[in-house]
Protein backbone atom coordinates (compact mmCIF):
# COMPACT_ATOMS: atom_id res chain seq x y z
CA UNK A 1 0.00 0.00 0.00
CA UNK A 2 2.72 2.06 0.94
CA UNK A 3 4.64 1.55 -2.19
CA UNK A 4 1.53 2.29 -4.32
CA UNK A 5 1.20 5.96 -2.63
CA UNK A 6 4.26 6.55 -3.21
CA UNK A 7 3.79 6.02 -6.90
CA UNK A 8 0.83 8.49 -6.70
CA UNK A 9 3.23 10.96 -4.98
CA UNK A 10 6.20 10.75 -7.24
CA UNK A 11 4.14 9.43 -10.62
CA UNK A 12 0.56 10.87 -11.11
CA UNK A 13 -0.51 13.52 -8.98
CA UNK A 14 0.85 16.88 -10.09
CA UNK A 15 2.46 19.32 -8.04
CA UNK A 16 -0.48 20.89 -6.88
CA UNK A 17 -2.90 21.25 -3.37
CA UNK A 18 -4.77 17.92 -3.23
CA UNK A 19 -8.12 17.62 -1.16
CA UNK A 20 -9.86 14.13 -0.07
CA UNK A 21 -13.43 13.51 -0.68
CA UNK A 22 -14.73 10.54 1.04
CA UNK A 23 -18.65 9.37 -0.61
CA UNK A 24 -20.47 6.79 2.17
CA UNK A 25 -23.73 5.37 0.69
CA UNK A 26 -26.25 3.46 2.46
CA UNK A 27 -26.72 0.25 3.40
CA UNK A 28 -28.62 -1.37 0.79
CA UNK A 29 -26.37 0.22 -1.69
CA UNK A 30 -23.28 -0.83 -0.18
CA UNK A 31 -24.70 -4.14 -0.05
CA UNK A 32 -25.77 -4.54 -3.57
CA UNK A 33 -21.95 -2.58 -4.53
CA UNK A 34 -19.94 -5.27 -2.98
CA UNK A 35 -20.95 -8.49 -5.34
CA UNK A 36 -22.31 -6.16 -8.27
CA UNK A 37 -18.88 -4.55 -9.54
CA UNK A 38 -20.87 -3.37 -12.82
CA UNK A 39 -22.90 -1.27 -10.56
CA UNK A 40 -19.94 -0.32 -8.40
CA UNK A 41 -18.26 1.04 -10.71
CA UNK A 42 -20.98 3.09 -12.20
CA UNK A 43 -21.38 4.64 -8.72
CA UNK A 44 -17.87 5.62 -9.03
CA UNK A 45 -18.10 6.98 -12.53
CA UNK A 46 -21.20 9.07 -11.70
CA UNK A 47 -19.32 10.45 -8.30
CA UNK A 48 -16.43 11.39 -9.88
CA UNK A 49 -17.89 13.57 -12.78
CA UNK A 50 -20.28 15.48 -10.51
CA UNK A 51 -17.10 16.26 -8.31
CA UNK A 52 -14.91 17.35 -11.51
CA UNK A 53 -17.85 19.26 -12.79
CA UNK A 54 -18.13 20.61 -9.17
CA UNK A 55 -14.62 22.08 -9.75
CA UNK A 56 -15.11 22.95 -13.52
CA UNK A 57 -18.10 24.85 -12.07
CA UNK A 58 -16.58 26.86 -9.41
CA UNK A 59 -13.76 27.72 -11.94
CA UNK A 60 -15.96 28.82 -14.48
CA UNK A 61 -17.74 31.20 -11.84
CA UNK A 62 -14.19 32.51 -11.19
CA UNK A 63 -13.28 32.82 -14.67
CA UNK A 64 -11.13 30.26 -15.38
CA UNK A 65 -13.33 28.22 -18.41
CA UNK A 66 -12.60 25.42 -19.80
CA UNK A 67 -10.84 24.47 -16.50
CA UNK A 68 -9.94 20.56 -16.14
CA UNK A 69 -8.78 18.85 -12.84
CA UNK A 70 -7.97 15.34 -11.94
CA UNK A 71 -8.79 12.44 -9.30
CA UNK A 72 -8.03 9.19 -7.83
CA UNK A 73 -10.17 6.81 -6.00
CA UNK A 74 -9.96 3.99 -3.80
CA UNK A 75 -12.50 1.59 -3.15
CA UNK A 76 -12.48 0.45 0.20
CA UNK A 77 -14.73 -2.35 0.94
CA UNK A 78 -14.52 -2.52 4.82
CA UNK A 79 -15.29 -0.34 8.22
CA UNK A 80 -13.47 0.28 11.07
CA UNK A 81 -14.65 -3.07 12.75
CA UNK A 82 -13.79 -4.90 9.57
CA UNK A 83 -17.96 -5.07 8.44
CA UNK A 84 -18.68 -4.85 4.75
CA UNK A 85 -18.62 -1.13 3.96
CA UNK A 86 -18.37 -0.03 0.23
CA UNK A 87 -16.66 3.75 0.35
CA UNK A 88 -14.79 5.58 -2.20
CA UNK A 89 -11.93 7.69 -1.03
CA UNK A 90 -10.92 10.11 -3.41
CA UNK A 91 -7.88 12.35 -3.73
CA UNK A 92 -9.00 15.51 -6.17
CA UNK A 93 -6.54 18.31 -7.68
CA UNK A 94 -7.96 21.04 -5.33
CA UNK A 95 -8.53 23.44 -8.15
CA UNK A 96 -8.14 23.23 -12.01
CA UNK A 97 -5.63 23.88 -14.82
CA UNK A 98 -6.19 25.70 -17.50
CA UNK A 99 -4.67 25.91 -20.85
CA UNK A 100 -3.20 29.48 -22.19
CA UNK A 101 -3.06 31.06 -25.05
CA UNK A 102 0.68 30.14 -25.26
CA UNK A 103 -0.49 26.28 -25.38
CA UNK A 104 0.80 26.04 -21.33
CA UNK A 105 -1.16 25.15 -18.97
CA UNK A 106 -2.04 27.22 -15.53
CA UNK A 107 -2.80 26.10 -12.15
CA UNK A 108 -5.72 27.84 -9.85
CA UNK A 109 -6.06 27.01 -7.12
CA UNK A 110 -9.59 26.25 -5.65
CA UNK A 111 -11.11 28.06 -2.30
CA UNK A 112 -12.43 25.52 0.19
CA UNK A 113 -15.24 23.96 -0.70
CA UNK A 114 -18.29 25.72 1.69
CA UNK A 115 -20.86 24.04 3.57
CA UNK A 116 -23.59 24.58 1.37
CA UNK A 117 -21.53 23.84 -1.84
CA UNK A 118 -20.83 20.43 -0.09
CA UNK A 119 -24.40 19.69 0.41
CA UNK A 120 -25.41 21.22 -2.94
CA UNK A 121 -22.62 18.34 -4.57
CA UNK A 122 -24.44 15.99 -2.33
CA UNK A 123 -27.72 16.85 -3.90
CA UNK A 124 -26.04 16.29 -7.18
CA UNK A 125 -24.77 12.84 -6.62
CA UNK A 126 -27.78 11.35 -4.91
CA UNK A 127 -30.10 12.65 -7.56
CA UNK A 128 -27.59 10.71 -10.28
CA UNK A 129 -27.15 7.72 -8.68
CA UNK A 130 -30.55 7.13 -7.90
CA UNK A 131 -31.50 8.14 -11.87
CA UNK A 132 -28.70 5.59 -12.35
CA UNK A 133 -30.54 2.93 -10.15
CA UNK A 134 -33.86 3.61 -11.76
CA UNK A 135 -32.45 3.29 -15.35
CA UNK A 136 -31.38 -0.21 -14.34
CA UNK A 137 -34.52 -1.11 -12.58
CA UNK A 138 -32.90 -1.61 -9.36
CA UNK A 139 -34.95 0.89 -7.27
CA UNK A 140 -37.57 -1.26 -5.03
CA UNK A 141 -39.38 1.73 -3.66
CA UNK A 142 -39.60 5.36 -3.33
CA UNK A 143 -38.09 5.33 -0.13
CA UNK A 144 -34.87 4.98 -1.93
CA UNK A 145 -34.22 1.45 -0.60
CA UNK A 146 -32.13 -1.15 -2.72
CA UNK A 147 -32.74 -4.90 -2.54
CA UNK A 148 -33.10 -7.24 -5.42
CA UNK A 149 -32.44 -10.63 -3.78
CA UNK A 150 -32.72 -12.48 -7.81
CA UNK A 151 -29.47 -11.83 -8.41
CA UNK A 152 -27.77 -12.13 -5.63
CA UNK A 153 -24.49 -14.28 -4.78
CA UNK A 154 -25.01 -17.15 -3.22
CA UNK A 155 -23.44 -15.96 0.20
CA UNK A 156 -26.01 -12.72 -0.03
CA UNK A 157 -27.09 -12.82 3.19
CA UNK A 158 -23.49 -12.88 5.20
CA UNK A 159 -23.02 -9.72 3.13
CA UNK A 160 -26.49 -8.12 4.09
CA UNK A 161 -25.06 -8.98 7.52
CA UNK A 162 -22.23 -7.68 7.79
CA UNK A 163 -22.70 -4.06 6.34
CA UNK A 164 -25.49 -3.84 9.21
CA UNK A 165 -22.78 -5.37 11.02
CA UNK A 166 -25.17 -7.98 12.15
CA UNK A 167 -24.43 -11.52 13.20
CA UNK A 168 -25.59 -13.28 10.11
CA UNK A 169 -25.11 -17.26 11.44
CA UNK A 170 -25.97 -16.71 15.20
CA UNK A 171 -28.06 -19.88 15.26
CA UNK A 172 -24.99 -22.19 13.84
CA UNK A 173 -22.48 -20.55 15.72
CA UNK A 174 -24.53 -21.23 19.03
CA UNK A 175 -24.95 -24.91 17.73
CA UNK A 176 -20.96 -25.34 17.67
CA UNK A 177 -20.20 -23.62 20.73
CA UNK A 178 -22.54 -26.15 22.55
CA UNK A 179 -21.31 -29.10 20.54
CA UNK A 180 -17.99 -27.77 21.34
CA UNK A 181 -18.40 -27.26 25.21
CA UNK A 182 -20.34 -30.87 25.39
CA UNK A 183 -18.09 -32.91 23.54
CA UNK A 184 -14.55 -31.20 24.39
CA UNK A 185 -14.51 -30.05 27.67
Amino acid sequence: MTERAAHLVDHVLPRAPVRQWVLSLPFELRYRLAWDHRLCRAVLAVYTRALQGFYRKRASASGHRDGRTGTVTVIQRFGGALNLNVHFHTLAVDGVFVRERDGSLSFTAAKAPTDEEVDTLLGVIRARILRLLVRRGLLCDDAGEVFDESQAPPLHALYAASVRQRVAIRKHFEEGRRFAQSHLG
